[in-house]
């Protein structure tokens, strides 16, 4: 069974009977591996938010998420983590990850990732992962800002405009 533990401040001395019911999984659950990364949503407006309030219910607990930005368009993508030691309450001492490609993980944040941008959409994948075997709760929030795809900042201009028939081969 999992392990559960109960925090007490003050010096106050009282019973308690817990009872837990389920397995402690939280709501994002089965999230584990890439390939069954929770995903949060897809960006369809000039800016999105998600929030994750999420736990490790076992000290092996790895969870992953995903959000998807569609192409055409240049993102922004900011998060932060909130575990242990905030002043939100969280009890999960805890670091993630972020990348566009799941194979290849870089540096664990603690708390707050540099700016991570795409110039043509793409796949976000995070990765929050327990820091010592810390089990409890934490939240993982992840601002996606849109904006416009101008042509300097396409991969490519060569197929971009095409015109048919061509008016210099049709001469009178």
């Amino acid at each position: 069974g999992d392990l559960f533990y109960v925090q007490q401040y003050g010096t106050y001395v009282n019973e308690a009977n817990i009872t837990v019911t389920g397995s402690g999984m939280d709501n994002y659950e089965s999230n584990n591996t890439p390939a069954t990364a929770y995903q949060l949503g897809s960006v369809t407006g000039s800016s999105r938010t998600y929030t994750v309030n999420a736990s490790f219910h076992n000290a092996s607990d790895v969870d992953y998420y995903k959000v998807v930005c569609p192409a055409g368009y240049y993102y922004t993508v900011n998060a932060t983590l909130y575990p242990r030691y905030t002043s939100y309450n969280f009890t999960a001492d805890a670091q993630f990850f972020s990348t566009t490609n799941p194979n290849s993980w870089g540096t664990a944040y603690d708390e707050t990732m540099p700016a991570l941008t795409l110039n043509n959409g793409g796949t976000v994948y995070f990765k929050v992962v327990p820091y010592n075997s810390s089990l409890g709760t934490y939240r993982l929030q992840i601002t996606v800002t849109r904006s416009s795809v101008g042509i300097e900042e396409t991969d490519s201009t060569d197929d971009l405009l095409t015109i048919y028939p061509s008016p210099a081969a049709n001469k009178c």
